[in-house]
């Protein structure tokens, strides 16, 4: 209501109003009925205050009534000022905001790209032990070993198995690995969060909060890395394991394994299936942004 244009019209409407009223009741202002040109050229110089002489209230009703359209010119007028430097104001405010916001964003994006270029680091060494871990030992050293996506659930046989990586030192087994490395993704993806503005990001956002999410409720590392220490009869827990899933190309449905040994088997190879697609799309993501 209060936008420069609405009071510009308010203004011409009154002056066209008042217009009228002189012409229709002459009366008060001229000797003889004017044309309308002439009231309303009268109604102009009477709301402007111009004021030139050449016409003027003949009673005591046209004095009133050219005072009171007198004093709506000046009123309007006033708030045709202050509404359009409001107006204005609001202009360039806004653009003040946008070049402040383009270049907090720009900064932003500087500063995830130099952090990329730590953070890629740490995905290439989860991917490193993700790779161990969903590759059987007799691939490990072949064209093959490289993260798959669309590894089976009998590839996770060698899940106790030791790493052949020197960096591992040869005697840690590739779970204890893998929950290293993504403890440590956790964690760089958690100050990630917590430091930068991702609401522009918002499909790299959304895969960072699923791979944290998924990380930590589907948390197996108590169960599995218990396995090979916890004896069932003549087994350790970890060699009926390992049968099960070398009996099992394909995952078993978890509702006919429920609360039994298998179930961490099951779970993990879950687990790892949502946590490599979220790896997938966050570095495609982080691609965009640094091309």
């Amino acid at each position: 209501m209060n936008r420069p244009r609405n009071i510009f019209l308010i203004y011409i409407a009154i002056i066209l109003i008042f217009g009228l009223i002189y012409h229709f009741f002459p009366g008060m202002i001229f000797e003889k009925k004017p044309s309308f040109i002439q009231s309303i050229y009268f109604s102009v110089i009477t709301i402007t205050t111009l004021g030139y002489g050449d016409f003027s209230p003949k009673n005591d009703t046209g004095m009133v009534l050219t005072s009171i359209e007198s004093i709506l010119g000046i009123l309007i007028i006033g708030f045709f000022l202050n509404s359009l430097w409001h107006y204005y104001s609001s202009i360039i405010e806004r653009k003040q905001n946008e070049q402040i916001d383009s270049n907090l964003t720009a900064r932003n994006i500087l500063k995830l790209k130099n952090y990329y270029s730590y953070l890629s680091s740490s995905i290439e060494t989860y991917k490193m032990a993700f790779a161990e871990l969903t590759t059987p030992l007799k691939n490990r050293g072949g064209a093959e070993f490289r993260v798959n996506p669309e590894f089976i659930f009998s590839d996770l046989q060698d899940l106790f198995g030791m790493s052949l990586l020197l960096k591992n030192g040869f005697n840690t087994k590739v779970i204890d690995i893998y929950f290293e490395k993504q403890d440590q993704l956790v964690n760089d993806f958690k100050w990630l969060m917590a430091s930068f503005d991702l609401s522009r990001h918002e499909r790299l956002q959304k895969n960072i909060i699923n791979f944290l999410t998924v990380s930590v409720q589907q948390d197996l590392r108590n169960s599995l890395t218990s396995y090979p220490k916890t004896q069932a009869g003549e087994k350790k827990l970890s060699d009926i394991l390992v049968e099960f899933i070398k009996a099992n190309a394909q995952c078993p449905d978890l509702d006919q394994h429920k609360s039994s040994v298998n179930t961490p088997g099951i779970l993990l190879y879950q687990t790892l299936k949502f946590q490599i697609n979220y790896i997938i799309i966050i570095e495609e993501e982080f691609n965009k942004i640094i091309a």
